[in-house]
């Protein structure tokens, strides 16, 4: 289990470094915490799955969860050019 740990914290790490790069992550946040504090979410999301929560609500509190980390950082930095991947809005 720790050697997972350690798997993905290292794996996870690198994508936080390379969205620091690309100024998505900022320079304010420190990436190793980050990091762990990403997969504790996803550890407790699996765990909120396993006791019955719906699928639809697991994925809605990922995405508020990285919202309120990433799109608020860039919001703080002036560069609210972030959009979501995809459109909430139901056509009629």
């Amino acid at each position: 289990m720790r050697q997972n740990h350690e798997e993905y914290e290292r794996v996870l790490t690198g994508f936080l470094a390379e969205g620091r790069k690309r100024k998505i992550v900022g320079d304010n946040l420190d990436i190793r915490p980050l990091a762990n504090a990403l997969i504790a979410l996803w550890n407790g999301l699996e765990t909120l799955l396993v006791a019955g929560l719906p699928i639809d609500e697991a994925r809605r509190a990922w995405l508020e969860a990285l919202k309120a980390i990433f799109m608020n950082q860039q919001e703080a930095h002036g560069k609210s050019s972030v959009q979501p991947s995809r459109s909430h809005s139901k056509v009629a």
